[in-house]
């Protein structure tokens, strides 16, 4: 195929017949700090032959990789669905880039200095050019950091990659960017990896990367079918990638193809098959893959959270009545039917690699007491009726579980309403959409007990959650108020990195103490190679571009 020639269409009409599965990248995600939540949802045979993955790293080959979802807007500054994120890491760089041991790796910008948490200096990585051979400048990189700290742009990026408010100062002549924050940030220069920088070009006319991109990545795209499929060539000459990868790295594919696949028992088939070289498949049919001896590349992702409506009036704002619902529930076997029992137990609020190492969770919650739930509920009023549901002056232990209908805990969900009826608590389920979660979370409010993702970077981006204004003001969805918290995080702030984070660990442990959080299923995100190599990185989490390696 020419560029930008359209591609065929038969396989994307046959994979919309066979019926869409959202994304997985983040079941329930409140992903966007500064203006918004959004909230995407995820769940997930036939035979196949088996498909050797062993060989040598060949060159001039193209491979196809298959998402759920189809990109979209696909300037970087614009979208943060993991399809989105795939292929803005095609054609751009980042300042950095996280290693999988957690470490802040060099990539557009070479050293960066904490003058203090409010203010960094970057030091702009020499010989950097973008797909029309224009020079990475330090002037650019600063429009770049503006364009998404600036509100009125409504990036979904702002408050992720960039906190609101910065203003950034490029000085060519020193090869230096001076940022100012509005307020202090402990992790800007890791957030900074979430930044895909655009040249010259479509910061003028960011029209333009609707159909061109305009990055300084090692692949350039070429050819757009929206809804089936994008194409992007190699970049000849690209050397600056993560750990100084080159594209002339022998096994780096001369096209890498993003293929919408909405159906995953479809993209198993064509990995089976070879049509598919990459697709995340996290249901039934990962079984098949392994069977056949598939490569797979795999992180966790901190999908399940139980988050309590603490606005005041609700059972839920009470903290006996949250203390009991956590020990009348067996967090083992929800676990146990979470994603066919792939869902493991989380360590904190993050997985790894963590900003913060550490295990925050453990011994920090109690452990299932039925007996003791029972004791805690009659303790704070709450006395069991002739229909076994307690009420406490006139008013029955009735509450709401609000998940995302395409999740996988349909099952989980259901067995948690039969513990919690054992309790005394009667527990309606909600599996809804994402425009309804969104609208109850930031919106209407009516819901008690959610099953989230906050499926954030760092603990600083987890603060606007977590605290400061509710709806319609702000993000802090649940209405916490936990003083310690507060506080913990107002003192890690004022540090640099990894400084602060025996505060941000026990800020993390204030949440459990008080039952407002409780991390209760990390979920394995597989990708499936066939006749592939690769790395996976970020909290999507995508398939590093550098680290594809294609087997002849």
């Amino acid at each position: 195929m020419t560029p930008l020639e359209p591609s065929p269409p038969r396989r994307g009409r046959q994979r919309r017949a066979a019926g869409a599965r959202a994304t997985r990248s983040g079941i329930l995600t409140i992903a966007s700090i500064a203006s918004a939540c959004a909230l995407l949802a995820g769940a997930c045979s036939s035979g196949g032959a088996p498909v050797q993955s062993a060989g040598v790293a060949v060159s001039d080959k193209t491979i196809t990789i298959g998402y759920a979802t189809d990109p979209g807007n696909l300037d970087p500054a614009q979208q943060i669905t993991s399809s989105a994120g795939q292929a803005a890491a095609l054609a751009y760089d980042a300042p950095v880039f996280i290693a999988s041991n957690g470490s802040v790796q060099r990539e557009a910008i070479s050293q960066w200095q904490a003058k203090n948490p409010s203010e960094y200096i970057l030091t702009v990585t020499k010989g950097i050019t973008f797909s029309d051979g224009s020079a990475l400048t330090p002037q650019i990189l600063a429009a770049n950091i503006n364009y998404i700290a600036n509100p009125r742009n409504k990036s979904d990026l702002t408050g992720l990659a960039v906190p609101p408010g910065a203003q950034a100062a490029g000085d060519n002549a020193t090869g230096r960017v001076t940022v100012k924050l509005a307020a202090p940030d402990s992790f800007f220069v890791e957030n900074l990896s979430q930044l895909y920088i655009v040249g010259p070009r479509g910061l003028v006319n960011r029209k333009l990367l609707a159909s061109h991109s305009d990055g300084s990545g090692p692949y350039v795209l070429s050819t757009v079918t929206p809804g089936q499929s994008y194409t992007y060539d190699i970049r000849k000459g690209y050397h600056w990638g993560p750990g100084n990868t080159s594209t002339s790295a022998r096994g780096m594919p001369a096209k890498v193809i993003l293929d919408v696949v909405p159906n995953e028992t479809t993209a198993a088939n064509e990995l089976l098959s070879q049509e598919l070289n990459i697709a995340e498949v996290t249901g039934p049919d990962r079984q098949r893959l392994a069977s056949a001896h598939l490569f797979s590349a795999s992180q966790n992702v901190g999908l399940g959270k139980m988050v309590f409506n603490q606005t005041p009036g609700l059972p839920t704002a009470d903290p006996a009545v949250r203390k009991a619902l956590i020990l009348g529930i067996n967090l083992h076997a929800i676990r146990a039917v979470i994603d066919n029992g792939a869902a493991v137990e989380p360590t904190g609020m993050f997985t790894d690699p963590k900003a913060c190492p550490g295990d925050t969770l453990q011994g920090n919650i109690p452990g299932y007491d039925l007996a003791a739930a029972k004791s805690a509920l009659s303790a704070d009023g709450w006395q069991a009726g002739s229909n076994g549901i307690r009420s406490k002056d006139g008013k029955q232990l009735t509450l709401s579980l609000l998940y995302g209908s395409n999740s996988p805990f349909d099952a989980a969900a259901q067995l948690a309403a039969q513990e919690w009826k054992q309790l005394g608590v009667n527990v309606t389920l909600s599996p809804e959409g994402e425009n309804a979660v969104n609208t109850a979370l930031l919106g209407t409010g009516k819901w008690d007990i959610v099953w989230a993702g906050l499926d954030v970077p760092n603990p600083q981006s987890l603060t606007p959650i977590l605290s400061g204004p509710v709806p319609p003001h702000g993000t802090n969805v649940a209405h916490l108020t936990n003083k310690a918290y507060d506080s913990l995080t107002h003192t890690a702030a004022t540090q640099v990195s990894k400084a602060g984070c025996a505060d941000w660990n026990r800020a993390e442990v204030a949440l459990f103490k008080s039952f407002d959080v409780i991390p209760f299923a990390d979920i394995p995100s597989p990708f499936w190679g066939a006749s592939v190599r690769f790395s996976v990185s970020g909290s999507g989490p995508i398939v590093t571009p550098t680290s594809i390696r294609a087997l002849g």
